[in-house]
């Protein structure tokens, strides 16, 4: 990838582990779908993916939301 090319993330984020309701995984495919539909398959090749799971949304120290 080049330096300045954009890149397009999915950040997904769950305060803990349920098994139940939306999951990351859920969230993550409903970000490429997303993608998908609207910049084409070639874009979601290219997804970059971070996920935070057991941290809570008002908690700004998480690792992937860092990156």
């Amino acid at each position: 990838m080049k330096e300045n090319e954009d890149r397009i993330a999915i950040y997904s984020r769950k305060s803990k582990f349920s098994g139940r309701g939306e999951s990351i995984d859920n969230q993550i495919e409903l970000g490429k779908e997303y993608v998908r539909v609207h910049f084409g398959e070639k874009a979601v090749r290219g997804i970059a993916v971070y996920e935070d799971e057991g941290f809570s949304g008002g908690d700004l120290n998480r690792p992937a939301l860092k990156k």
